[in-house]
């Protein structure tokens, strides 16, 4: 457990270590030196092995794995004895009902998921009895881009956050507890949009991104329909990790004083191209040498109101937001990193030794 921890150790939990980016986020922490990393994941059964396989610490650094059994971020008992002799300096929390379809099913589990307000709870619980007096427990929460409508891009962070699915909702809910949670956690949100990226680096994962369904479709010549018409400033899953580093390296070194207020640390998070899925399924065969002829372009009809979408009560219809490009000048300010286009992406991952 978490009480063999050095002293001068950074003490680290990252939920949804097993998922896409849990994986990405979780390589690369264990190449920093004197953290102690706790690393909570779902069900995947393989991730133990494969991790313990494939992940060889940094210097002076520890990882810990634990799975659903001993910690479910949305059950107040679970939470609460995982934290009765853990504390952390560092809570990434990136688990998450991601499928907007699942959670449109199911509104309840979604807000159970999304929104966890045993581990926040248990996060400012930990840190209100006075004890490392001044230190901040830093708390980053993956958010989505799916907090705005679609009708009024490009999204600053100060327009009106109103996600018009469940995903968006949840995600949206938890941000507000966040904003307003105890003066000893110092939250960091971070609105993603759809990430895309290299295969998973410790083993198999639920679900790859984006590029290897194209690249698995057009490679077996099959006709696939791609949106047009639906725009995201898609982001690459190696500068996400670079953001998280940055926010917690500067954590460990003190960077932000605890007396001085911050604006709330909210961010948009995108690459530098608005781009549709069409547009991605193009660049991919290109760099690819695929025929791009299988792309079929396709018109996604607009979300319905919310008054007509219940006619039919067994078909779920999930409303997806037409465009929510974002201007991510604020992210790139405060951290110095400049995110890639969708091109570099692509080719950073499919020609990476050219």
């Amino acid at each position: 457990t978490n009480k063999q921890t050095k002293p001068n150790q950074q003490r680290i939990l990252v939920t949804g270590s097993s998922g896409y980016l849990g994986q990405h986020v979780l390589k690369a922490l264990t190449q920093h030196d004197n953290c102690d990393i706790t690393a909570a994941y779902g069900s995947l059964a393989s991730f133990a092995s494969d991790t313990t396989s494939q992940i060889a610490c940094g210097s002076s650094s520890t990882l810990n794995l634990v799975d659903q059994t001993v910690l479910d971020c949305s059950s107040e008992t679970s939470v609460k004895t995982f934290f009765s002799d853990r504390r952390f300096d560092v809570v990434i929390h990136l688990a998450a009902m991601s499928s907007p379809f699942a959670c449109e099913k199911d509104p309840k589990q979604a807000f159970a998921t999304n929104c966890p307000l045993p581990l926040l709870d248990a996060v400012s619980d930990k840190d209100s009895d006075g004890s490392d007096e001044g230190s901040k427990t830093l708390f980053i929460f993956l958010s989505t881009d799916q907090i705005y409508d679609g009708f009024h891009a490009p999204y600053t962070e100060k327009d009106k956050a109103s996600p018009i699915n469940e995903y968006g909702k949840s995600k949206l809910a938890f941000e507000g507890h966040l904003i307003n949670c105890h003066p000893s956690v110092r939250p960091i949100i971070l609105r993603s949009s759809l990430i895309l990226g290299g295969v998973t680096p410790l083993g198999t994962c639920r679900k790859q991104t984006f590029f290897q369904f194209v690249q698995d479709r057009l490679s077996n010549l099959q006709d696939t329909d791609f949106y047009t018409n639906e725009y995201r400033n898609v982001v690459f899953v190696d500068d996400i990790v670079k953001v998280i580093s940055h926010f917690v390296r500067d954590h460990k070194d003190g960077v932000s004083d605890s007396n001085t207020p911050i604006e709330t640390e909210v961010y948009n998070m995108g690459g530098s191209d608005k781009v549709s899925r069409y547009d991605i399924a193009q660049v991919v065969a290109e760099v690819c040498g695929l025929d791009a002829k299988y792309c079929k372009a396709v018109e996604r009809s607009p979300p319905l109101s919310a008054s007509s979408e219940t006619l039919d009560s067994d078909k779920i219809i999930v409303r997806s937001p037409p465009d929510i490009s974002m201007d991510c000048a604020k992210l790139e300010a405060v951290t110095g990193i400049t995110m890639l286009g969708l091109k570099d992406m692509v080719e950073s991952i499919f020609q990476p030794h050219e």
